[in-house]
């Protein structure tokens, strides 16, 4: 290391980042509304889409890109993924693969500590977010958690409409749902393998 360099300090770098109230309480609500009318399934893992209930207790719904009553969703992910990246990461990012409806409604609804990434495929998620939908005040428990190091994790915010963000090799889960109902907006950004 040249004379020039200087050493980060790991406890005061954060692997995530988050803007608070990025959507408004209104779009929470009109978010919800429309996620609850969709399809549902039981929350999988990985390309093979398996369902293992010792790692993931959830259901979950997809909204349709092509949909015009939901495009502007879409747009403001794409407005927040396009500024978080430029300022935190400077991935290249080729498209957003879905946006996910999550539902945890059930007391002891959870997801295990994971990573969204996947390698052995020419496109990888690079970047994964989340949108805290529901008031924090309607359920207990169900909190996204974000590795430190050790066996520390920290809360990520729980403010309604708050986005969370974070290179998808990062350790996440979610604790186990207490009461209440838990719903939140879920994506992943794809791009070239990382080199």
């Amino acid at each position: 290391m040249s004379r020039y360099a200087r050493v980060l300090n790991p406890a005061t770098t954060s692997p995530w980042a988050y803007h608070i109230n990025y959507f408004s309480q209104q779009e929470c609500a009109h978010i919800i509304q429309l996620g609850l009318q969709l399809p549902v399934v039981e929350g999988n893992l990985g390309e093979n889409r398996n369902i293992d209930r010792n790692i993931r207790v959830s259901t979950v719904s997809f909204f349709d890109s092509k949909s015009a009553e939901t495009s502007w969703i879409f747009d403001k992910v794409q407005s927040a993924v396009d500024t978080f990246n430029r300022q935190f990461w400077k991935f290249d990012l080729k498209y957003i693969e879905c946006l996910q409806f999550s539902r945890y409604e059930n007391p002891g609804d959870f997801y295990t500590s994971h990573m969204d990434m996947y390698y052995a495929t020419d496109e990888v998620r690079k970047l994964s977010l989340s949108v805290q939908l529901s008031d924090p005040g309607s359920y207990q428990g169900s909190d996204l958690m974000m590795f430190g190091s050790g066996e520390n994790y920290s809360c990520a915010p729980r403010e309604q409409g708050t986005i969370i963000m974070f290179p998808s090799y990062h350790v996440h889960k979610v604790t186990a749902l207490e009461s209440g109902t838990r719903y939140s907006l879920v994506s992943w950004v794809i791009g070239e393998p990382f080199k």
